[in-house]
């Protein structure tokens, strides 16, 4: 759904779906089960701030939230997670936008004094297995220079994993740190 009112300067944007990724059965001889099955939403909201003048710049404040439940079956244990983020942002058109971004992921185990968004047992009820923060906070500021071109700075930590995006995919590691992006288009 794509909703816009220009006289209010509103926008308004709903998806949502459900995807799944796998072998049909029989699976191929030699290989190990993979199924990855996953409802998700995304909700964004723009509104422009009619009545806040600074020069000929418009002010606008943004919200947008996308989230996925993903089960994935990797031999015969399925994972149950959730995964998402929760930006609030400030732009200043055409030039600038400041983010505050939420993330979360409870693919793992958290840490033991880190907030935990459920349980995510160990599999198979061991002790040791890989542990990471459900919560995954930080900051981003974009200054667009040209009409296609902008340099963004992030500050804080992603979460990686698998990035799929128009049928080709591929495994991105966790950051923690700042990060400087520089994108020229021409």
């Amino acid at each position: 759904m794509d909703w816009d009112d220009v006289d209010r300067g509103t926008s308004f944007k709903l998806s949502g779906g459900w995807r799944w990724e796998g072998h049909f059965e029989p699976q191929p001889p030699g290989t190990e089960r993979f199924d990855r099955k996953l409802p998700h939403a995304e909700i964004y909201l723009n509104q422009v701030l009619k009545n806040v003048h600074w020069g000929r710049f418009q002010h606008s404040v943004n919200f947008k939230f996308d989230w996925r439940r993903e089960t994935v079956f990797k031999t015969d244990h399925p994972k149950h997670f959730h995964k998402g983020n929760l930006l609030l942002g400030y732009g200043l058109s055409p030039h600038l936008a400041v983010s505050f971004i939420g993330g979360y992921s409870s693919e793992f185990t958290a840490p033991d004094d880190a907030i935990s968004l459920h349980d995510q047992p160990c599999p198979d009820g061991g002790t040791e297995c890989a542990r990471k923060p459900h919560l995954w906070p930080g900051a981003e500021v974009r200054y667009n220079f040209l009409s296609s071109s902008f340099v963004r700075v992030f500050a804080g930590r992603q979460v990686g994993g698998l990035l799929c995006a128009n049928g080709s995919c591929r495994e991105l590691p966790d950051f923690s740190g700042v990060r400087t992006d520089l994108v020229l288009s021409f």
